[in-house]
């Protein structure tokens, strides 16, 4: 559903999405049409981004208010499991039967991240964060648990659940994982790296985060609860610190240089991800320079106009004065 709660995407076998009006309950027609069967629509927390997720394998990034997709990727590597979009439409996080999951750049199709954690099993349900910082993996095939970092590619939490993983959600703050298991409901702490809540019901129970408040929907048998944030979120507040090493930061620096532009794209990614870290060390590496007098501003700028000249010389004169 959208995220003002007015409308309702409906996916179908025959490749439609159908578009309803909750409110008056009017079928407004046809939003998409596609050869392929549509097997998952997900909205962005903030309802502004819809992903389709296709039998055939395509993942279309979806523009809600403008009703236009943006963006169509193709996972070669299998027919797609599960798919989440971040609230700015950046990135999009799918996994497949294929066994890899996959990081996408929403705006450009390029592949950020393709790799499989070595307890990673196939039937996978992924979720990201809302700023797209970090992605969880499951399996139902599996009790594992994984949250790895999109900037560095490295796992930044790993867990069992101890029962088979149905579906995985982040609270709004993306400090918690909620963790739906065959027969429980698992909330994880990533900054304290343990559980710190498991709520055991049917054996088909199913939990939901909402996004704008963080509470949780639970429906267990023909039961349905609804435990408000405050009872769980017992520390809200901003997505946990990262822990990528002081290293990787120094190593980024320098690669933002690299001729390699894969390179300084990952490094500009590893600043992103993390920008209190990445202003203390652009502290220590830039020296701060004293005023130029008005002399050396004047020659700054004879220096800056001698760049254009036809003379050879004078332009490398001129590089050097700089």
């Amino acid at each position: 559903m959208s995220g003002d709660g007015h409308s309702l995407p409906v996916a179908s076998v025959d490749g439609r999405v159908r578009h309803w009006d909750v409110i008056d309950k009017r079928y407004l027609g046809d939003i998409l049409r596609s050869k392929s069967r549509v097997v998952h629509l997900g909205f962005s927390r903030n309802g502004r981004w819809l992903a389709v997720r296709q039998g055939s394998g395509d993942i279309l990034a979806y523009d809600w208010p403008n009703q236009k997709v943006v963006q169509q990727l193709r996972d070669i590597a299998g027919i797609l499991s599960s798919v989440d979009i971040s609230d700015e439409g950046r990135y999009i996080a799918t996994a497949c039967a294929g066994n890899k999951p996959t990081v996408w750049s929403a705006r450009t199709g390029a592949t950020l991240f393709s790799e499989a954690p070595d307890d990673f099993m196939m039937y996978c349900w992924v979720a990201i964060t809302k700023g797209g910082h970090m992605f969880a993996l499951g399996s139902v095939g599996n009790t594992a648990i994984s949250v790895i970092e999109t900037a560095s590619n490295r796992m930044r939490f790993k867990a069992r659940s101890g029962d088979p993983v149905q579906h995985i959600a982040f609270t709004p703050d993306g400090r918690m994982v909620v963790v739906t298991c065959e027969g429980a409901v698992s909330i994880w702490d990533l900054a304290e790296d343990k559980e710190v809540l498991r709520l055991k019901g049917h054996a088909s129970i199913f939990a939901e985060v909402v996004p704008a408040t963080g509470d949780l929907i639970i429906v267990s048998g023909t039961k349905l609860y609804l435990l408000p944030h405050y009872l769980y979120l017992r520390k809200w507040g901003d997505e946990p610190k990262s822990r990528i090493e002081t290293a990787v930061f120094e190593k980024a620096w320098n690669d933002l240089a690299d001729t390699d532009s894969s390179r300084a794209f990952r490094a500009l990614r590893t600043f992103l991800s993390c920008p209190e870290r990445a202003v203390s060390l652009l502290e220590k590496v830039l020296v701060p320079m004293l005023p130029l007098t008005p002399d050396e501003t004047r020659q700054a700028f004879r220096s800056i106009e001698q760049l254009a000249a036809v003379e050879p010389e004078i332009r490398r004169q001129a590089a050097e004065q700089l």
